[in-house]
């Protein structure tokens, strides 16, 4: 038996493939907004707990190695090696805390004058340095200086080294004229070869808060953030995807209030901003392990973090609170990010109390403990 179907008529089918054609842009964006939009308030009353405290190191302590506030923490203990950014220069330890050396500073070709940031990439096990905003200086694991670039053009707040050529920069005069938050910089062309993340993803892209921790990248994700702009990016087959958009609802800043901002000073605006009851900045975000972590700059550093496959988001307090950590300033920021571990610097004076006469004290972190005194440089927690 022979059936015969007669065809549609063409202006029906029109109809139909648009309606569905419809259908799917509407879903997809119902979905595409569920996943990248999320209100920074808790939806559940669970407490999370993400690490514990697995290991202290402590920094050798030498007339050389004297440390002050520790700015970035970069580890490789298969190398057996830690890079510490403190006070504009770069200090280099073993795995287990003993002083090797630390770069010498002033005007010559070998030498930094200021440290803005640092980046290592352990497969060449080199670490790149942004040195005073516009020269890049690579050095070997025992600081010895491999290479030298001198920008052209272009002023960085931040590094991250992709490989032995490459590294992105974050942009420090983010103005019209070099209207991007990132680029990639070819070391041996000494040359930008892209641009990413347009200023307008910032309502005040003029404001902003320099952090040396705007790169997050690990073995799994490659993430990074910027301090006025609520969003969190992912490097991905060459480019940066929007991966989580922050919305922070009534503390957000206003309109009205950017308005009345422009003829005072850019330093004071995170100072107004948080006694207007705004939070200005994005101190931090990043992905470890299942979770999105943002830290925001607000009077606590309160932390949130939010699951991926679901839509829970905690809210425990500061990122101590989810490591088992004490409760001070020492443990509200990591000084290094992977994907299995972060590294905190802990100020031994934070254990002391005001006025105390003893010059040593006992630390107790999860099961780890430590005897420390009142001057000795600050010492590496790793949790995990």
């Amino acid at each position: 038996m022979y059936i015969h179907n007669s065809p549609k008529p063409k202006k029906y089918l029109h109809r139909l493939t648009f309606g569905l054609l419809m259908i799917l842009l509407f879903t997809a964006c119902q979905n595409r907004a569920k996943e990248t939009k999320v209100l920074l308030e808790p939806n559940t009353e669970e407490s999370l707990f993400i690490g514990t405290p697995k290991r202290i190191i402590k920094l050798e302590m030498t007339p050389e190695s004297a440390l002050g506030n520790i700015s970035k923490v970069q580890t490789d203990f298969n190398n057996d090696r830690i890079f510490v950014l403190s006070d504009f220069n770069i200090y280099i330890f073993n795995s287990v805390g003993k002083f090797i050396t630390k770069l010498s500073k002033g005007r010559g070709p070998e030498e930094i004058s200021m440290v803005m940031a640092c980046s290592l990439n352990n497969n060449n096990q080199l670490l790149y340095i942004l040195d005073n905003t516009n020269r890049i200086c690579v050095i070997d694991y025992n600081g010895r200086f491999v290479q030298q670039v001198h920008l052209k053009n272009f002023l960085g707040t931040d590094i991250q080294a992709i490989d032995t050529e490459r590294v992105l920069l974050q942009n420090f005069r983010i103005s019209e004229k070099v209207p991007w938050y990132i680029v990639k910089y070819n070391l041996a062309n000494n040359a930008i070869e892209q641009e990413f993340i347009p200023m307008s993803e910032s309502r005040y892209p003029e404001y902003f808060m320099i952090t040396q921790n705007s790169f997050q990248f690990s073995s799994v994700h490659k993430t990074f953030s910027a301090s006025n702009i609520f969003n969190l990016y992912e490097y991905k087959g060459n480019g940066f995807k929007k991966v989580i958009e922050y919305d922070l609802g009534r503390r957000s800043v206003s309109n009205s209030f950017l308005e009345t901002m422009k003829d005072k000073q850019k330093s004071q605006f995170g100072e107004y901003a948080s006694e207007s009851g705004y939070v200005p900045y994005l101190l931090t975000s990043f992905c470890f392990r299942n979770y999105i972590v943002a830290i925001l700059e607000d009077d606590e550093r309160n932390c949130y973090v939010i699951e991926r496959n679901s839509e829970k988001v905690y809210a425990n307090g500061r990122l101590s609170a989810y490591l088992g950590l004490p409760d001070i300033t020492s443990f509200s920021f990591p000084k290094e990010v992977n994907e299995d571990y972060f590294v905190f610097a802990a100020n031994p004076t934070d254990f002391f109390e005001e006025g105390a006469k003893d010059e040593t004290t006992i630390v107790e972190l999860g099961d780890c403990v430590i005897e420390i005194q009142f001057g000795e440089n600050p010492f590496l927690v790793v949790t995990e």
